[in-house]
């Protein structure tokens, strides 16, 4: 193994860090904003979304250089290969941060308290510690920590299918047309980003263990 090659694959891995913050930082400020009807707050999350979708580029740019100049195998080429899977996870992530925010720019407020009776509180909490933990089982190798992340992702389907049910109804809490699909768009990007997670969940497990668990996670005992 080269000296080169060794600097790289560190560089990809602070990459895919730095990437990873950035996409912390958008999910926390757009929940924050969603929960203040904060406009502002709202737009910054939109104008970084330019940023996410360089980190994609380079990160992209950076494995196929690796796989084309040193022809890695093992756990190297499982890095590059979960390396370039988990970048456009990210960047999909920030895709749905920006989705929200743009639904918070367009609506009228929100009440809290309607918020809170739909659940969003609950559920943007659980899909924040998922992003967190998935982040954090990369950066240390945690496999069972990722496997929990796979395991809370049906609460926040549940959450999502209670919320559509609730504003599909003819009264839908008293609320007018254009409010209930501006909920009903951010809920389907909040539990989307669950789902993000939960797949960069399931590339750390390939990446620690060499184990493909999609579609059968259940059978993963840590």
């Amino acid at each position: 193994m080269t000296r080169r090659f060794v600097l790289e694959l560190d560089r990809l891995k602070d990459l895919l860090s730095e990437m990873s913050r950035s996409v912390q930082r958008q999910i926390d400020d757009v929940s924050e904003a969603l929960f203040s009807s904060d406009r502002d707050r709202a737009q910054q999350v939109v104008d970084s979304d330019g940023k996410i979708d360089q980190f994609e580029i380079i990160i992209d740019r950076t494995c196929e250089g690796i796989i084309a100049l040193s022809q890695p195998v093992a756990s190297d080429l499982r890095l590059l290969v979960s390396g370039l899977k988990m970048s456009t996870d990210l960047e999909r992530m920030g895709d749905q941060a920006a989705n929200i925010a743009r639904e918070i720019i367009a609506a009228d407020a929100f009440d809290t308290s309607l918020l809170k009776r739909l659940q969003l509180d609950v559920m943007t909490d659980r899909v924040r510690a998922m992003v967190s933990d998935a982040f954090a089982s990369f950066i240390h190798g945690d496999a069972p920590r990722a496997k929990s992340i796979c395991d809370r992702d049906d609460a926040v389907d549940e959450i999502n299918l209670s919320v559509i049910r609730t504003l599909s109804e003819e009264n839908g809490l008293g609320l007018e047309y254009p409010q209930r699909v501006h909920l009903l768009i951010i809920t389907q990007n909040i539990e989307r980003i669950g789902d993000l997670a939960t797949n960069i969940a399931e590339e750390v497990i390939f990446l620690v263990r060499a184990r493909t668990i999609k579609h059968h996670y259940q059978e993963f005992t840590g």
